[in-house]
């Protein structure tokens, strides 16, 4: 990693230091902490690994990244090698917690009836909504978000209290598009509840009984 002096040294020196990060174990607390709070933590045959680096009074300006394939024989050997993501954290921030958004809305809402016989979907409804929060810039990486009260997602069915992962956003705002519910019962009410979850840069999700929540009614008049 090549460092440069902070901003208040700048007018005093130029020299660019070259730090080494040492090789962090599995076992390290940091490690552990970040694969344990990460969302969706998976590498998928991929080799992932973790460094450390002590910086005081400079500011990263690039980092190198070196590879070695090790022969028995020492020969030199062809090979590729991918990069998937680097990823640069602040230590002292990995344990922050994201605030919840604030003042979810919910807005255009869409609904549509599945006509008797015409799907093999277990689901009589569809919703389509818009969903709008604030939240402060820079603070999260993205949202997730969610959805409790559907019968069916991506063609599988599930109950209508599981919370399912519906989409992500960088934005503060989503359209969520033909949900699957069940039709309620005449004179009855049945809720969908939708939840967005702040995810830090670090990749670190909000609990979601912390996320901002937003329900939508649906009944069938009598």
């Amino acid at each position: 990693m090549t460092c440069a002096p902070s901003q208040h040294q700048s007018d005093t020196s130029s020299t660019l230091e070259v730090l080494k990060p040492s090789l962090l174990p599995e076992d390290d607390a940091f490690v552990q902490q970040f694969v344990q709070s990460c969302d969706s933590w998976s590498p998928g045959g991929w080799t992932a690994r973790f460094f450390q680096v002590e910086m005081k009074d400079c500011a990263l300006r690039e980092i190198q990244v070196s590879v070695a394939h090790g022969q028995e024989n020492d020969q030199d050997a062809q090979f590729k090698c991918r990069i998937g993501e680097i990823r640069v954290l602040d230590a002292a921030k990995l344990r922050a917690e994201l605030n919840p958004v604030e003042n979810p809305t919910v807005s255009n809402c869409l609904w549509r009836k599945q006509p008797k016989g015409t799907d093999t979907s277990p689901s009589d409804l569809s919703l389509s909504a818009t969903l709008q929060w604030a939240y402060p810039g820079r603070l999260a990486s993205y949202f997730n978000i969610y959805c409790r009260g559907l019968c069916s997602h991506k063609t599988k069915e599930v109950e209508s209290s599981e919370t399912v992962l519906i989409g992500r956003t960088s934005a503060n705002v989503y359209r969520a598009v033909d949900l699957k519910l069940r039709e309620p019962p005449v004179g009855r009410c049945c809720p969908v509840e939708f939840l967005v979850q702040p995810v830090s840069e670090a990749g670190f999700p909000t609990p979601l009984s912390a996320c901002g929540k937003v329900i939508v009614n649906c009944t069938q008049a009598q």
